[in-house]
């Protein structure tokens, strides 16, 4: 069974934020960057944050786009996770 967008609550385009862990060590803004480049358009890369943890070991960078479709999410999701350096993707 597969649950439809409008189950999700997904209306296309919508902004979508998107979580990615790492440790601290490699810069893992530029591999994030690089990921969303190859799957986002410029005009609908909307914004990208970056927190370190408390002890600095590790980096969270939330990339918020303008999701333009379930598979574009799901291809994003499907990168991040087959980078090395990635630990998490929410």
């Amino acid at each position: 069974m597969t649950i439809s967008d409008k189950e999700l609550g997904l209306q296309f385009p919508c902004e979508f934020p998107i979580k990615v862990m790492g440790k601290s060590k490699y810069p893992l803004r530029l591999s994030v960057e690089k990921i969303v480049g190859e799957h986002v358009a410029d005009e609908h890369q909307v914004s990208i944050t970056e927190r370190s943890s408390s002890g600095a070991r590790f980096t969270s960078i939330t990339v918020t786009i303008e999701a333009q479709s379930r598979k574009q999410l799901d291809d994003l999701y499907l990168a991040f996770n087959k980078h090395g350096d990635i630990i998490m993707v929410l």
